[in-house]
């Protein structure tokens, strides 16, 4: 189709509408296109001259026309252009004091720059201003403020030839020349203007649209020709944007690369909208303008702001664009932790607010020195206050960007924290004036840089004299050519520890030695202090060899003897605890020979024991009862089983009486006591010949079962069990095969209940089982109890299969023996005992009558 129109964008071609452009030139229809020309020339979204006599203002926008009305009103901007018979720039209202509070700026419109120039007709008179406006803050160069000066004085003469026309004056005089000068300044603007006449199928280039294609002023292009100056890949963007201003009137406003007649490259904004008679599509108008130079400018701004970007924000110390004002214009995270504000508040405030009050009169002298040329850039250390209030110290670096015509545009801060740096200044200043360690700083030759009074004082030697030292001549302790790589070592390392000073006199000294490495100005230092210690050390001798002596007697002891301290540390041991410990792998069950060595810690090694019976005090708290003076002495006797044999001991802890909070532990051997013991309990709670627990021990198990099962809320049951047909055999064979019988029918009760269960025998041939916790329902437990009882009846009705030696052989012996069960449960109400056997006996008896071998309940009289 044509050719025209051809634009295109720093991103890839779109096929995006433009925004729409509105407008009101009902005033002056002559400076619709002066306005359209202004608003590609400066790129700015809105354009518009302001009467002087009030008359309704006519404008070119891309925005809201509500927006925009409301914004032409404005009575602040207006005052601002109207005051004023020179040109008017403001880069940002934001920041302007004559703008920032007005509501187009703060407001949703968001207005950033304004420019104006005024409208002065041949007589001087004026007749009104050329006003733009913009969303983006920016500046207008030398070139820019030059064609928005020459476009207000196009806009004087088509106000004069508007005026020639109401007076009667030639027509056709005025709009040529009224032509001429928009010709002459879309040429000073490098706006081209162009229209293709859709029923002839002409086209029409003016002399900038010529220029800008590469060839000759009066050129005539075929419709078909025009369009090969576009790129090929965007010439289908293009083309779909004629057509669719054709079929609907829609305007364009595009940028696209553009290849001239001689084959170079640029790029283009083209714009162009239909014109329509009678409701068809007559012809096509619009502008034409090289934005070549400022594509590239944009190209290159693009990466220069992404690299700075990529430095501002990943840069470790804190970085601000600073208005000329002192406004934080843009800050990065590191200054926003730095100063312990958010980047919202530093936008909105300054640096004079948080800046330290002594140090703010020195900071505006260096800006004005900055701003007046004196100086290109400052540093200087100074005080900043942080958001908590406490004071930062910071190394600053400012430097200031200027325009092309050397206006400030900003300042660039870089700001170092050094608070650190300063703090320890002045702690080193305060340490060297009043400690009484003796300070020193050494090089990493080994030299005194600076030092203590404290520090010549414990060499003996003068300020003056001290200050000439060098390591080698005080230190003791190392060889002259280790000193240096310690001192190296010390600086990468800080470390304590004890060395040897020769004093001015001779004397050699003990002394305990803190030292650091440290950065001061850049330069690693070593950082000591000096302390004598060689009245301690000496007292540290005596303390070893009255240690010496205690450990001699301890070791003359045969007993195994333990000291601990107030944490429970063994602090010494004799030589019968450690051969004792060696040979048997510790002195507790559970407790290794490591456990029990000096260092290690008693009483944690004891909580590995198991837990005590409740009404027992425990190990490690009677220990600590005595540590702690809450008992004069605590005994306890424990089991420590070795492989071959199980062995017992009785310990005994007695408290320090030294002054210091402690315990003295002394165990002894009592496994012949506790053997003997151990038999006597035998005798006393079980049955000599099956082993089995007795009357006594029944009783009390059967106390316990019952209180089990009044906690738990389950009812439990007591079998009381009668052999039938045991007499018979005893009476042919004896009692001595009798007590086989029994041993066997100890053995197979114990095998047909639980663990938890008691079996006890009361009588020659009577046995009892007590059988707990068996269920929370009574009908429940009786079914268990039951089948228990079976089991048991079953098991005893085995036959029974003895040896037994007569005269010189052994003879063959096969009895069978069966039980009378009887059975009855206690609720987990609590039960008596002999109102329970009596009742378990009631129903053996029943068993017995119903003929033997069989077990009955309380229940089944």
């Amino acid at each position: 189709m044509d050719d025209l129109l051809f634009a295109s964008a720093p991103k890839p071609p779109s096929t995006l509408a433009p925004p729409p452009l509105v407008s009101d030139a009902a005033t002056l229809p002559e400076a619709q296109p002066l306005l359209e020309c202004v608003t590609v020339a400066l790129g700015v979204a809105v354009a518009w001259i302001a009467f002087s006599d009030g008359t309704q203002p006519c404008y070119v926008a891309t925005a809201d026309p509500v927006a925009v009305a409301g914004l032409l009103g404005d009575e602040t901007l207006l005052a601002l252009a109207k005051d004023s018979d020179e040109l008017v720039v403001v880069d940002d209202a934001a920041h302007d004091p004559r703008l920032f509070a007005s509501p187009w700026v703060t407001g949703p419109v968001g207005i950033r720059f304004f420019a104006s120039a005024p409208i002065m007709l041949g007589s001087q008179q004026r007749a009104g201003t050329l006003c733009v406006v913009d969303r983006t803050a920016h500046s207008l160069n030398a070139s820019q403020a030059n064609k928005l000066v020459a476009l207000a004085a196009t806009a004087a003469k088509i106000i004069e030839g508007s005026q020639a026309v109401r007076r009667g004056n030639t027509l056709q005089l005025e709009l040529q020349r009224t032509k001429t000068l928009l010709e002459r300044t879309g040429a000073m603007a490098g706006v081209g203007g162009w229209e293709v006449d859709l029923v002839a199928n002409t086209i029409f280039w003016s002399d900038e649209t010529c220029r800008i294609h590469g060839v000759q002023p009066g050129y005539a292009p075929h419709m078909s020709e025009a369009i090969e100056f576009y790129a090929p890949q965007v010439r289908p963007v293009m083309e779909a944007a004629v057509a669719q201003a054709i079929a609907t009137g829609q305007r364009w406003d595009l940028e696209l690369p553009f290849v001239q007649k001689d084959g170079t490259e640029i790029w283009v904004r083209s714009l162009g909208v239909a014109e329509f008679e009678q409701g068809k599509p007559v012809r096509l108008v619009g502008a034409f303008q090289d934005i070549t130079e400022r594509r590239l400018a944009e190209a290159a701004l693009v990466i220069s702001e992404s690299q700075f970007r990529g430095s501002f924000d990943a840069a470790s110390h804190g970085i601000a664009l600073v208005s000329v004002h002192g406004n934080f214009l843009q800050v990065n995270q590191s200054l926003c932790k730095l100063f312990g504000y958010s980047e919202a508040e530093l936008l909105v405030t300054d640096f004079q607010t948080i800046t330290h009050p002594d140090d703010l009169a020195l900071d505006l002298r260096h800006i004005d020195e900055l701003l007046q040329g004196v100086v290109e850039t400052y540093e200087m250390e100074k005080r900043y206050f942080h958001i908590d209030g406490r004071i930062i110290w910071a190394q600053l670096n400012v430097s200031l960007v200027r325009t092309l015509d050397g206006a400030p545009v900003h300042f660039v801060s870089q700001i170092q924290d050094i608070t650190d740096r300063k703090n320890l200044t002045a702690r080193l200043q305060t340490l060297l004036t009043t400690a009484s360690d003796g300070i020193h700083i050494l090089d990493r030759d080994g030299n005194i840089l600076q030092f203590s009074q404290s520090f010549a004082v414990l060499l003996g030697y003068t300020s003056e004299e001290t200050a000439l030292l060098n390591v080698r001549d005080w230190d003791a302790m190392f060889e002259p050519q280790e000193l240096l790589p310690e001192i190296g070592r010390l600086i990468a390392q800080p470390q304590a520890f004890e060395t040897r000073y020769r004093r001015k006199d001779g004397i050699i000294l003990d002394v305990e030695i803190n030292a650091k490495g440290v950065v001061l100005d850049g330069v690693d230092l070593l950082y000591a202090s000096a302390r004598d210690i060689t009245v301690r050390k000496q007292a540290e001798w005596a303390l070893e060899k009255g240690r010496l002596l205690t450990q001699d007697i301890l070791d003359s002891v045969s007993s195994e003897i333990a000291v601990l301290n107030e944490s429970g540390v063994i602090v010494a041991t004799n030589e019968a605890w450690r051969r004792f410990a060696a040979d048997n792998g510790g002195c507790l069950d559970s407790v290794s020979s490591d456990n029990v060595d000096i260092g290690a810690n008693y009483l944690a090694a004891l909580t590995t024991l198991p837990p005590e019976p409740e009404d027992m005090v425990s190990i490690r708290e009677g220990i600590e009862a005595v540590i702690n003076g809450k008992l004069p002495k605590f005994s306890c006797e424990y089991p420590c089983h070795s492989p071959e044999k199980q062995r017992w001991f009785v310990m005994t802890a007695t408290p320090m009486h030294t002054g210091d909070r402690g315990a003295v532990i002394v165990h002894a051997d009592i496994t012949a006591r506790k053997e003997a013991e151990s038999i006597m309990y035998d005798y006393a709670f079980h049955d000599s010949l099956t082993k089995l627990a007795n009357r006594r021990l029944l009783q009390e198990r059967l106390n316990m079962t019952i209180a089990s099962n009044k906690r738990s809320g389950t009812y439990g049951a007591l079998l009381v069990i009668d052999l039938d047909n045991f007499k018979p055999l005893n009476d042919q064979f004896g009692h001595a095969v009798g007590d086989l019988l029994l041993k066997e029918v100890a053995t197979r009760l114990k095998g047909s209940v639980r663990q938890v269960d008691t079996v006890a025998r009361i009588g020659g041939d009577e046995f009892v089982i007590a059988l707990g916790e068996l269920s929370e329902s009574q009908t429940d437990s009786r079914e268990l109890a039951l089948r228990i009882a079976e089991k048991v009846r079953n098991r005893l009705a085995e036959i029974y299969n003895f040896t037994v030696h007569q005269g010189l052989g052994e003879v063959a012996i096969s009895h069978r023996c069966s039980a009378s069960i009887g059975g009855a449960l206690f609720s987990p109400t609590g039960s008596d005992q002999m109102e329970l056997f009596r009742r378990a006996d009631e129903a053996m008896y029943l068993a017995k009558e119903s003929g033997r071998n069989a077990v009955r309940f309380e229940d089944e009289r």
